[in-house]
């Protein structure tokens, strides 16, 4: 099943043959990698989500408690080494800015509930529903259909009405989805199934659209890099978290 990942390779090569012609470059000259700030995110985040995600199999362990402790001292050392380091990975200015670690928190928190949606649907379709992997991963492909068109359609509105606005409109788009699983049943139709992961897709990309957007906005142009960086992080975070904790949820139920 691991094969399934190479299909990033061919896009991939793409983007590194005509990114250099559509790419403009930019460079901030004498900028060092920060490697210790680097190595101390890894393990906090790491760390991290292995304890959720073992939980649920184990209780809390002896070992699950020392992975909590060591993702708590990394991460007060990462903190405690972006306010002291001379080239921080993360410029913690970028955090008194109005709204910038709002729109950080809100993209973790939606990418948390649209990848523990994947978990807990793929689950439904083929341990309740009884469809086969490749049926299941086929009618999860449906709700993308209005996705395309959603996340444009939110960011051209929240130009005209704002973002606080808009996101607060999707995510509760999103909270109707999850409402309607409350429906669901041993026997429920496929289509049931749909209408309820489809608005949860619909707003938690439209969220993810706007919220980058957003924090990009709020950054020095010098920044702009480090701040993608930090939305990025926040959405792989977020959704490791997201099908960590709802996993180790269904897994204990």
């Amino acid at each position: 099943w691991g094969s399934v990942f190479l299909i990033n390779l061919p896009v991939v090569v793409v983007l590194l043959v005509v990114g250099p012609y559509l790419l403009p470059e930019s460079r901030n000259r004498g900028v060092r990698v920060d490697l210790a700030g680097s190595v101390l995110s890894l393990v906090a985040v790491l760390s991290l989500v292995q304890a959720v995600k073992d939980v649920a199999a184990h209780g809390w362990t002896p070992d699950l408690l020392a992975l909590v402790l060591i993702a708590a001292v990394a991460a007060y050392g990462f903190v405690r080494r972006q306010r002291t380091a001379a080239m921080p990975m993360v410029d913690p200015a970028l955090f008194t800015r109005p709204g910038f670690g709002g729109a950080i928190a809100t993209q973790l928190i939606a990418m948390a509930l649209m990848l523990g949606n994947a978990v807990m649907i793929t689950q439904y379709l083929q341990s309740v529903l009884g469809l086969t992997a490749l049926a299941a991963a086929l009618w999860s492909l449906a709700p993308t259909l209005l996705v395309g068109v959603a996340a444009p359609a939110a960011a051209t509105i929240a130009h005209r009405v704002g973002t606080p606005v808009v996101v607060g409109a999707s995510l509760t788009l999103s909270a109707t989805g999850y409402l309607l699983y409350l429906l669901l049943t041993p026997s429920s139709p496929i289509w049931l199934v749909l209408l309820a992961a489809t608005p949860i897709s619909m707003g938690v990309v439209s969220v993810s659209t706007i919220v980058t957007d957003h924090a990009i906005s709020l950054a020095p142009t010098d920044r702009a890099a480090g701040v993608a960086a930090i939305t990025e992080t926040a959405s792989e975070l977020g959704g490791a978290l997201g099908m960590a904790i709802l996993g180790s949820i269904l897994a204990a139920a």
